[in-house]
């Protein structure tokens, strides 16, 4: 399992690093210099942790989503976003990118 996040204020990275080290994921910041394709390549599953920007996904994720999204073909997701105010559909909006 790999966990990928996106934070701005610390929330989101600290929701996926707990979740990764009960689940002894490997955990990135998707801001990191690493070879996202190759990591993703090694899991079957991956959760994907990002705060939600005024009932949207961060401009920053929607395009590392972009940029990667033959490497999220066929695996399992597990999706976290951070909220403040209300339920909504943070975690769904994802599927658009």
């Amino acid at each position: 399992m790999l966990t990928l996040y996106f934070s701005g204020t610390g929330n989101s990275k600290f929701i996926a690093e707990r979740f990764s080290a009960k689940m002894a994921a490997a955990c990135y910041s998707i801001e990191e210099e690493v070879d996202f394709k190759e990591k993703m390549g090694q899991v079957k599953t991956i959760a994907v942790c990002y705060p939600i920007y005024g009932s949207c996904v961060p401009r920053i994720m929607r395009e590392f989503v972009r940029k990667n999204r033959s490497a999220f073909e066929g695996k399992q997701l597990i999706i976290f976003s951070t909220q403040l105010l209300f339920s909504g559909d943070g975690a769904r909006v994802l599927q658009n990118y």
